[in-house]
């Protein structure tokens, strides 16, 4: 789930303090976020970095780009990052859900920026899950951990322990805008070589 991320650059940069790094910010993938992308995070003291979206142990095929939050505990990949925690600011993300046997990418969204719980690691960012809210369960059965008022500030305080923050990951109550993603435009066709006339010598 969550395989795609939405970043408004100028609706972000709003809520960003005005002594943040502006060049760290400028280094960040924006718009339509896939895994690996180099993409703007916020750590420990509101320190930005940018870090590809995904962790790649070397027993995956895949970068592992999301961990859910109930798991996250008793899994050994995710132990160390436990208390290496992070903010993912979006804008939005996407999802597939299936409407008369088709899939239908839809866009998640709030009027706002969305504060995505995360690990962080020298190398590499995860979005932590958990279930959906009841308004978006129609469309997938997990979506990202979304923070809610003062709990950014709990996730970003390095002083609280990963165990008595578990009851913040929880199915956002916010109001979410649900809309079917615009369809990227055709690709132009490739031009077909002429084929070639057989000798006749």
């Amino acid at each position: 789930m969550c395989a795609r991320l939405e970043a408004d650059k100028a609706a972000i940069k709003k809520t960003m303090t005005p002594n943040m790094d502006g060049e760290t910010f400028d280094a960040a993938k924006w718009g339509e976020l896939f895994p690996t992308d180099a993409i703007l995070v916020v750590g420990f003291g509101d320190e930005l970095c940018v870090r590809p979206w995904g962790l790649k142990p070397d027993w995956a095929e895949r970068p592992l780009i999301n961990a859910k939050s109930e798991e996250a505990a008793g899994k050994r990949t995710f132990q160390p990052m436990l208390n290496s925690r992070c903010i993912v600011p979006v804008t939005g993300y996407y999802e597939w859900r299936v409407e008369d046997g088709k899939k239908v990418k839809t866009l998640i969204s709030v009027d706002g920026v969305l504060p995505m719980a995360g690990f962080v690691t020298p190398d590499a960012c995860v979005v932590l899950t958990c279930a959906p809210s009841p308004s978006l369960a129609y469309i997938h059965h997990r979506m990202p951990a979304i923070l809610d008022g003062n709990d950014t500030a709990a996730w970003l305080d390095p002083k609280i322990d990963f165990a008595e923050l578990r009851s913040i990951l929880k199915p956002s109550q916010r109001t979410f805008q649900i809309a079917d993603a615009a369809a990227p435009p055709p690709r132009p066709a490739k031009p077909r070589a002429e084929p070639r006339q057989a000798s006749l010598f």
